[in-house]
């Protein structure tokens, strides 16, 4: 399937991305597409050095850029992974823990 030619730039989450760092979010995602998305949202984030003033990035503000771009056709993600089922965890108590 061939992609549509990448604009100028484009603005995500108040970031402004050129054409070379979205090539980068093309490229990363089709090398890495074995990884999931957030983890390939990751690796671009850390390699475009994004984050709030704050210091960090949630995982949605992350991945809503890609996923955008992903629907306009400018690059192809991994699907999305199904969560296993979301059970109550069972927690083993030991002598030191009754104390």
């Amino acid at each position: 399937m061939n992609q549509p030619e990448l604009p100028e730039s484009v603005t995500f989450c108040g970031r402004r991305f050129s054409r070379s760092e979205l090539e980068l979010m093309r490229q990363i995602a089709a090398e890495f597409a074995g990884l999931g998305r957030t983890e390939i949202a990751r690796t671009l984030y850390e390699l475009l050095e994004w984050e709030r003033p704050s210091g960090g990035l949630k995982n949605h503000e992350w991945r809503q850029p890609l996923e955008r771009l992903e629907e306009r056709g400018w690059l192809r993600l991994p699907e999305v992974r199904p969560l296993g089922p979301r059970v109550p965890r069972r927690v083993r108590l030991s002598a030191a823990s009754a104390e």
